[in-house]
């Protein structure tokens, strides 16, 4: 499902979950950090704590991170911290 904003996609190259799922799934072990320095909307970290992994990303569009900072609440146990 791509990320949308009054009726206009937010992203425009959103990456399918189900895409991030597999490679986080092959490439790491439950308990393993998710780096995510281009975070966007931040679907490897979404498929990271789906998955039993951590997960940490940087994004500096405004937008961007309150949309990804809203997704990860949504995916995540605990809130998701700014870091300054």
């Amino acid at each position: 499902m791509r990320v949308a904003e009054g009726g206009e996609f937010l992203h425009a190259n959103q990456k399918p979950l189900a895409l991030m799922e597999r490679m986080v799934l092959a490439t790491t072990d439950e308990g393993d950090v998710v780096w995510e320095p281009f975070g966007g909307l931040c679907p490897a970290s979404v498929a990271a704590l789906r998955h039993g992994r951590l997960a940490h990303a940087a994004e500096t569009h405004p937008a961007f991170y309150r949309a990804a900072q809203e997704r990860l609440r949504n995916e995540a146990r605990w809130p998701v911290q700014r870091v300054a």
